[in-house]
């Protein structure tokens, strides 16, 4: 039988080329597939799933349909995921509890991606300086835009932030423990300048270098990343002035920031001199419920061990219901 026309109740269905006479075969435009050029194309990603691509090569430069992660409806060239992936090639993963009227971490997160993460990543209350990603096209980190996890917002926890969080505390039964201390030291001759300071990435209002040790008391409680310091003029006798034309120090204690805290940041302008030490680490244990109860993360409460209660955070009796 002799072949006269390509397929298609219209030629190739209007999205192609009849080519190749005789044997008139469809060269499809783009978007479209199929001996007719009748179905749709879906969009493609970098494969979730595939064979090596040589030996010891894994398959990061194959692209497929729906990246290999769900089925193409060929009638309309939109990709149905499979659970846990999403976007419109399937190329991305969802965050624990995602549904489509949200994008999970269970309402008290953020759903990000790894190369985001890991610039939000924090050590001890400070931004790590943790890259992922960074470097465009690395088969190390092919899945730095396509992993996603949550960034819990404070007070939660849990890899879907489903956790309330409980109050960290002292162990009251560990004994020769100490507070951290900072030295804060300042020389300014002019005595105009400006000072802000920064703890676990939350700053003060500005300082002048005539500050007080309770002005710069108050500046650093007003803080959402600290409780309660104690600042206190280090030389006795010395004026009570954050900074003096021969110089002068301040001593910070941190009675409710337990452990080995990070350094206070500042930011100087027109300012002679400036520096913070430490001048001792702190000691004490920053425990769940103080390492004398268990937690509750349905709650957020602690239920303290018997002959264990709430604290003030600084040894003494108080709401903070830490045991």
């Amino acid at each position: 039988q002799t072949i006269e026309f390509c397929p298609g109740t219209i030629s190739c269905s209007a999205h192609g080329q009849c080519t190749n006479n005789p044997k008139y075969t469809c060269k499809c435009s783009d978007g479209w597939t199929g001996a007719d050029c009748s179905e749709r194309l879906c969009p493609t990603g970098l494969a979730w799933f595939g064979l090596p691509e040589a030996d010891s090569v894994a398959h990061v430069s194959t692209y497929e349909e729906c990246s290999n992660a769900g089925l193409c409806d060929r009638s309309t060239g939109v990709c149905a995921c499979q659970l846990g992936f999403t976007g419109s090639a399937c190329d991305r993963m969802t965050c624990p509890g995602a549904t489509a009227e949200s994008a999970g971490c269970s309402g008290h997160g953020q759903c990000l991606d790894m190369n985001a993460l890991a610039a939000l990543a924090t050590v001890n209350g400070d931004l790590a300086s943790f890259t992922y990603g960074d470097v465009p096209n690395s088969p190390v980190t092919w899945d730095a835009e396509r992993m996603y996890g949550c960034l819990c917002d404070e007070e939660y926890e849990g890899y879907d932030c489903s956790l309330y969080s409980c109050p960290h505390g002292d162990d009251p039964d560990t004994y020769s423990q100490r507070d951290e201390r900072q030295i804060i030291a300042c020389t300014d001759q002019d005595l105009t300048g400006n000072v802000v300071l920064t703890f676990r990435q939350h700053s003060t209002t500005t300082l002048s270098p005539t500050s007080t040790a309770a002005e710069v008391k108050a500046a650093l409680e007003a803080l959402t990343s600290l409780e309660s310091v104690a600042v206190d003029v280090y030389v006795t006798g010395s004026a009570d002035s954050l900074c003096l034309v021969a110089g002068n120090q301040f001593i910070i204690t941190f009675e409710t920031e337990h452990g080995d805290v990070p350094m206070v940041q500042f930011a100087v302008e027109n300012v002679d001199s400036f520096a913070i030490t430490e001048y001792a680490a702190g000691t004490k244990e920053n425990l769940e419920c103080s390492g004398r109860g268990l937690c509750d993360h349905s709650t957020g409460e602690c239920a303290c061990f018997e002959g264990y209660g709430s604290s003030d955070g600084k040894g003494g009796t108080g709401t903070k219901r830490d045991c």
